[in-house]
């Protein structure tokens, strides 16, 4: 009972950590509309946006977005869209990074020999989701999962529900 509850509060306090990380990004005030700079170069009709095809010259990531970033649907990049979109990938990251934070933090916890991998019998009842998909996860089937092992099935999870929403 003790580890569920040691295990309990770890992942609280990293979720709490996550969703304070998450607020103080998005209440951050945005910045004075931007007339330098790197938009202003981007900005080859200098009309104070961007339209598809400087979206494109600037980045084929921003070229793949350009109708999630504009919000308001004016076919237009204008600078706060951009700072909005900036801030909501900074926040992602922040929060992915948590994830990873919290994953390295129950690994550790969980391998409870040191040595690096775990087994069904370190696992047990604390991390019953683990413990379902351990025979996938176990790519080698030597009857442990290293962290290698974790981080590339996270990886294919990842890359199936990008294929999911894509397709």
């Amino acid at each position: 009972m003790p580890r569920r509850i040691l295990m309990l509060v770890t992942a609280s306090t990293l979720a709490l950590a996550s969703a304070f990380t998450l607020a103080a990004t998005a209440a951050r005030p945005a910045a004075a509309p931007q007339t330098g700079g790197r938009f202003a170069e981007l900005d080859r009709n200098r009309d104070g946006a961007l339209d598809r095809s400087e979206a494109a010259a600037a980045s084929a990531r921003m070229a793949e977005r350009f109708d999630r970033i504009d919000r308001n649907g004016d076919q237009r990049l204008d600078p706060a869209e951009l700072r909005k979109a900036l801030r909501l990938a900074e926040a992602r990251r922040d929060v992915a990074k948590a994830r990873r934070e919290a994953m390295r933090a129950q690994f550790l916890f969980l391998d409870s020999n040191g040595d690096r991998s775990l087994t069904l019998a370190e696992i047990g009842p604390d991390a019953p989701r683990l413990a379902e998909k351990f025979g996938v996860i176990d790519a080698n089937r030597d009857g442990r999962i290293g962290i290698d092992e974790l981080r590339a099935h996270g990886q294919a999870e990842r890359e199936a529900r990008r294929a999911a929403r894509a397709g």
